[in-house]
């Protein structure tokens, strides 16, 4: 990534699944990639860490966008925490089922 010293908040995508460019294997990749966190989050912490699995995924997905906010190549995007946040639910819910 080239990180830059200023941050570039006109590169901002805003408004989930409405601000372009939006790519269908975008939302499937990030939904799931994050699948396995919430998953193994409840299998490490317990099936009663439902809500502070998807805490934490949300802030790791708005950690990884803000680091995107220093790049001249990379587009920050809420679309992207949505889905992140979206697989981490689907990942907990798996983990619920089985454990």
């Amino acid at each position: 990534m080239d990180l830059q010293k200023h941050s570039h908040w006109s590169k901002v995508q805003w408004i989930p699944f409405v601000t372009p460019p939006i790519k269908v294997i975008d939302i499937v990749v990030n939904v799931a990639l994050y699948m396995p966190f919430g998953y193994w989050f409840i299998r490490w912490a317990g099936r009663k860490r439902s809500l502070l699995a998807v805490v934490s995924a949300a802030s790791l997905s708005l950690a990884t966008e803000w680091t995107q906010l220093y790049s001249h190549s990379r587009f920050p995007s809420l679309t992207d925490v949505t889905c992140n946040v979206v697989g981490a639910i689907v990942g907990v819910w798996i983990a619920q089922q089985f454990t």
